[in-house]
């Protein structure tokens, strides 16, 4: 049953560190924090005050209103018991519990297989299972917000879980969507190599930032950029489509209070708790996940992911924060390119010392990125 798989512990081929907040005495001496945390302990403090704020006023009243409406399915017989089989009165869903394709706050994904009643042909799908109803305010806003570079959903329903002492009312939650090949995180940490490779490396590097420019478009923060919240596909023409995806923290920009993310990938100003621009921190952590596709040992090697990002919110300025990029990445960036990134990843200017000036936005960043690789300077 899918509730004793939710038990098992986490593994995979590749595992994702990077959605863990880590905060044991071995990382302290191993990591360090920024200058302005004084301990581990203090960064503790700073997720418990904000870990469960909601962000959205409504956001508790719209998921009751989502539960009434969730569809409900029936459990199919099923020889296989490394899989569950439900049907509604449109599909039948396959879920093989064999394998774990992601997981996140709100639940684990599964590979499926979707088969619409009307028709013959089915679909691989990847299904979030949750026993929390948090995944349909998940499905409620790949509703509101559109986008080529924006995961969307199929189906929610929920799932009867008779014996699954989690499980309010003996029923779990699930999100239905489109299979991806992965995360833009595993494939970062492989370290593509070759001409073939490099060109598709530059073009994830401008479609990551469109789907930010999408999203941000329409009013929203993402509040947890990071590649592993990125996924792809190849289409039809052998090219890497690239979509955001992990909405559950997604907020309208004007109704966020409070801070959210991922260490190291959270910038100064939610790391000091001071008021800001949503939009503005999703660009300095897209700023991060984008130095992952400069260097493959920023997927790789988590060690070195966190000295830059301990590095970046400690030199705060522009012009240290471009010396610093300069000097971590040696030739993997050039002076100009460093300093594009500075833009994106501090809110004060060099020369302006306690001037505060808004950090670069996501349209910015991207019409700049795409002149410099049209001039071949990236």
């Amino acid at each position: 049953m899918l509730g004793q798989i939710g038990c098992r512990p986490w593994s995979s081929a590749l595992p994702d560190h990077s959605s863990q907040p880590a905060v044991d005495q071995e990382q302290e001496e191993r990591h360090k924090l920024p200058d302005f945390i004084q301990s581990w302990e203090t960064y503790k403090n700073y997720t418990s005050r904000h870990r469960t704020f909601t962000g959205h006023a409504d956001r508790k009243a719209t998921i009751n209103i989502l539960k009434s409406r969730v569809p409900a399915s029936r459990l199919q017989k099923d020889d296989d018991p490394e899989q569950t089989t439900i049907s509604t009165d449109r599909y039948r869903l396959e879920i093989d519990q064999r394998g774990i394709l992601g997981h996140g706050a709100s639940g684990y994904v599964y590979p499926g297989t979707l088969s619409p009643l009307e028709l013959e042909e089915a679909q691989d799908v990847a299904v979030k299972v949750s026993h929390h109803p948090h995944v349909l305010w998940e499905a409620q806003l790949m509703d509101l917000i559109h986008g080529d570079h924006l995961l969307h959903y199929l189906e929610t329903v929920t799932i009867p879980q008779p014996e699954d002492d989690r499980a309010a009312n003996g029923l779990v939650y699930a999100m239905v969507m489109p299979r991806m090949q992965g995360t833009l995180h595993s494939w970062a940490a492989r370290s593509p190599s070759g001409e073939e490779p490099e060109q598709r490396t530059r073009s994830a590097m401008l479609q990551m930032w469109e789907g930010l420019v999408q999203l941000h478009a329409q009013g929203f923060a993402h509040r947890d950029v990071k590649l592993a919240n990125m996924v792809y596909r190849w289409n039809e023409t052998g090219d890497m489509h690239i979509l955001l995806s992990d909405l559950d923290r997604a907020t309208p920009a004007r109704e966020v209070r409070g801070g959210a993310g991922t260490l190291g990938y959270l910038s100064q100003e939610i790391l000091l708790d001071q008021k800001h621009d949503p939009m503005s921190s999703d660009v300095f952590a897209m700023a991060m996940s984008f130095l992952e596709l400069v260097s493959s040992k920023m997927s790789a090697d988590r060690d070195f992911r966190m000295l830059v990002w301990k590095s970046v919110v400690d030199a705060a300025t522009q012009s240290r924060v471009e010396a610093t990029l300069l000097e971590l990445f040696g030739s993997s960036l050039s002076a100009r390119q460093a300093g594009l990134l500075a833009k994106a990843l501090c809110e004060q200017e060099g020369e302006d010392a306690g001037s505060w000036m808004r950090r670069i936005t996501a349209r910015e960043f991207l019409g700049e990125l795409r002149g410099m690789m049209d001039s071949g300077l990236w």
